[in-house]
């Protein structure tokens, strides 16, 4: 799969590079220029991601934001130079372009090349906005089962996917904390993928100082994500970056349950990458069903089995709900719940598109999200 789409990529990208020649003047300088940076963009990032354990950080951090940012660009340049050239086909049997775009067909080629680029650019300054200003959804959850001694309500901030690394940096952290205190939570609950695979960017840039920053009085609980397992610093790793998260104030569930004060109970099922997890009913037959039971599970499949469990609240992340226009599309239609609410039977699930996000820092056409649920018991 993954030659399959490298495949895909390249000659995606020389289809675009193609295109671009053909619009260029005839100037060797500026040819070389760009293909010089052509290729760069192109491979920088694949490069980076296969050697990135003998690269210097500062390298990485660059290449990883331009990396992914330029694959996006590709997709959305592949869409345009598609549409160009099927126009001009069809101009070619019906001829329907306007006198003054063929008389100089040379300008008028130069002029849609930097149309588009001039309208990837804002798609992309959209996108980033949508990144940076996060959307606060608010759901209230109703369980059957006993208050929390006097609290008749729990109030708890939901969030996934920090994806903390390289685009992700220690700045744009502090904001998601704040973020978080400012909702006042009674608990806060992190679905996974708090890293972005490799832990060295975290380390280094000392996030740990502001994960500490996070504020509740009943407490932090995290399960792992994929991204957690991915990457040569990870595989075999998983300890350290467990240990790491742990020292930073927020207590890591993998394949555990823990009982929050009168009447509730966490389960962290452990990410699906791991094989050897615990299936859920395993973590739960033992369980006070009289309790309320609250499930993180990262990647949202098999949702039924929640219900089967006598879960009372699930809350998952993983999918981003595809994050980037037309790969939403396909997203929505992987999951049975992609993004947002749903109740089966007793069990209330929430699946977040995440606070964060991978690769390029945009949402084009899916927003980055923060969930606020109220429990009200009865």
């Amino acid at each position: 799969m993954f030659i399959f789409m490298l495949l895909l990529f390249v000659l995606a990208s020389s289809y675009i590079f193609i295109g671009g020649w053909r619009v260029l003047p005839p100037m060797l300088s500026i040819r070389i220029i760009y293909t010089t940076l052509f290729v760069f963009l192109t491979f920088g990032y694949l490069l980076a991601f296969m050697f990135r354990g003998s690269l210097p950080l500062w390298f990485t951090n660059f290449v990883g934001v331009v990396g992914p940012t330029w694959m996006i660009a590709i997709l959305y340049l592949f869409m345009a130079v598609v549409l160009i050239d099927l126009l001009r086909l069809a101009n070619h049997w019906w001829r329907f372009f306007p006198s003054w775009v063929t008389a100089n067909y040379a300008k008028t080629k130069l002029i849609t090349f930097f149309s588009v680029i001039g309208l990837i650019s804002l798609i992309f300054s959209w996108g980033y906005y949508k990144f940076t200003h996060p959307t606060i959804n608010r759901i209230e959850v109703r369980v059957d089962k006993p208050a929390m001694g006097d609290k008749k309500e729990l109030r708890i901030v939901l969030a996934s996917d920090f994806h903390l690394g390289n685009v992700i940096g220690k700045r744009r952290l502090a904001k998601f904390v704040e973020l978080i205190n400012a909702q006042n939570p009674d608990i806060i609950l992190i679905s996974g993928d708090i890293v972005d695979g490799d832990i060295r960017p975290v380390i280094a840039k000392n996030m740990d100082e502001e994960l500490r920053k996070l504020e509740a009085p009943l407490g932090i609980y995290a399960v792992l994500g994929n991204h957690e397992y991915i990457g040569e610093y990870a595989r075999g790793k998983i300890d350290a970056t467990i240990d790491y998260i742990q020292k930073s104030g927020i207590q890591v569930l993998k394949d555990e349950t823990l009982d929050v004060g009168d009447n509730l109970t966490i389960v962290g099922r452990d990410d699906r990458t791991n094989r050897n997890r615990k299936e859920l009913h395993e973590l739960t037959d033992s369980l006070n069903k009289q309790r309320t039971i609250i499930l993180l599970d990262h990647q949202p499949y098999h949702l039924e089995e929640a219900e089967e469990c006598e879960v009372d609240f699930m809350f998952a992340g993983h999918t981003h709900k595809g994050q980037i226009w037309p790969i939403s599309c396909f997203v929505t239609r992987m999951y049975e719940v992609a993004q947002g609410y749903k109740q089966k039977g007793n069990t209330h699930i929430y699946v977040s598109a995440g606070l964060g996000l991978w690769g390029p820092p945009f949402r084009i056409g899916t927003e980055s999200e923060l969930l606020v649920a109220t429990v009200i018991f009865n």
